[in-house]
Parts: C-alpha cells; structure tokens; sequence
C-alpha cells in the first residue's frame, strides 16, 4: 500500500475516532475529487511534523462550524469566534495528527508532532493535490472540514549520507 493510501485510511480513522467520541456531530466521509476548494472565513489549525516523516498535518474549518464543534463538545451555546473556539480547533489537530500518527506507527515512531497553531483565515483557494499532498473532505450537518497533509517520507540516514 503506498504512503497516500495509507495517510488517507489514517486520516479518516483518526477524524471518525474524534468525531464519534470527542465532538458529537453527524459526519460522512466524502469523495476526495470534491476536495477542490477551501472558501470563505475559516480556522486554519495546523502541526509540524519531524522524523522519518516531515511536513505539517493541518485541518480546515469554517468558522460557523468551528463554532457549531465547541458548543457541542462544551455543551454550551458559542455565538462568536474565542479562546474556546480557538482551542478546540487546537484540541482537533492534536488529535487527529496523533491519530495518524498512532495509525502510521504501528512497528514504529515514524515522527514527532510539534506544537499545535491556529490561524484565522478568509477568502477562497484551491486546494493543490499531488503525490505528497493531500486533502481529505469530511462533511458534518454544520458544513466541511477539511484535513490537509503534506507529509513527505525522508531520505534514509545512511542515503543522506552518501
């Protein structure tokens, strides 16, 4: 199986895994080719990642849904974007990427997370896909997220030595 294969599966079992246990919302997986795009005001929460694989783990979501994500998980109503919205798309990072990570590493510590980020964004863009990037749509009842990965495996020690 290759390595996009393989960070897809991770990918939707890590966001499946927060979904039905952390943050109560109905979700469903959605077809890759819908992935195209990333549109108007939304929370960018992303993790850097160092070792045998490097690059960053991200997930996209729209504000109204990151809104609608923290009042779920805090059971409590949320009307505008805080420090409770910012740090639950912080939780959801962390959680996802070390789900991937924990889906990767099964014989072995592949890499290590950073620290998680969470930056506010708006406007619309493309999303570029290619063989060491790529987005993983999951739709809710509130709206889509989106998990971005531009993970790359690094070159063996004794190949970056040569």
């Amino acid at each position: 199986m290759d390595l996009r294969t393989q960070l897809e599966q991770a990918v939707r079992h890590a966001v499946s895994s927060l979904l039905e246990t952390m943050i109560p919302i109905d979700f469903q997986q959605t077809d890759l080719a819908q992935a195209a795009t990333v549109t108007g005001q939304h929370l960018l929460g992303m993790i850097q990642v160092n070792g045998r694989f490097n690059g960053s783990i991200a997930v996209s979501v729209p504000t109204d849904l990151a809104m609608a994500m923290t009042a779920a998980m805090l059971e409590e109503e949320i009307d505008e974007l805080n420090d409770d919205v910012y740090e639950t798309v912080a939780e959801m990072i962390n959680m996802i990427a070390g789900g991937i990570k924990s889906h990767l590493s099964q014989h072995e510590e592949i890499f290590l997370l950073g620290l998680p980020q969470v930056l506010e964004l708006s406007g619309s863009g493309g999303v570029v896909q290619d063989a060491n990037r790529i987005a993983v749509p999951i739709d809710t009842e509130k709206g889509r997220l989106m998990v971005l990965s531009t993970l790359y495996e690094s070159p063996g020690r004794d190949e970056s030595a040569s």
